[in-house]
């Protein structure tokens, strides 16, 4: 994947549309737009890890998101709270890739374990937000 800042829902899975049942809840399963790294997909799945509905991305195909609410006035909140949380993740991602970049960089120039004002300035430096 080159640009994270591209992931976004795009529709639900034509394979497992919403539908009315029995059951006490109402599953939901969204298909992003491309399939998620496996760091990304980690990432978002930790953000709802003590939240009140489950949510989650398989790690291993990260193409769908699956959640449930329990009632149809909880979708649209529920979707826009995904949203949010896959912007967040998506620059979550970016800072880290630019952390990476930045060791790479040091370890490149033989900047010996980035100690001191390097390591500060390769923090403050990887915490930009480019957007």
């Amino acid at each position: 994947m080159e640009d994270i800042t591209t992931l976004k829902i795009i529709g639900t899975d034509e394979n497992r549309p919403a539908l009315l049942s029995t059951a006490p809840y109402i599953e939901l399963v969204f298909k992003l737009s491309e399939q998620a790294p496996l760091e990304w997909c980690q990432d978002f799945n930790l953000m709802f890890e003590k939240y009140k509905y489950s949510v989650r991305v398989d790690i291993n195909k990260g193409l769908f998101i699956e959640t449930w609410v329990r009632k149809m006035e909880e979708i649209a909140t529920h979707f826009d709270l995904l949203k949010t949380k896959i912007i967040a993740c998506n620059e979550m991602h970016l800072k880290k890739q630019a952390a990476i970049g930045l060791k790479l960089l040091g370890d490149k120039q033989n900047v010996s374990a980035a100690q001191g004002e390097q390591l500060r300035l390769n923090e403050v430096i990887a915490g930009l937000n480019y957007d």
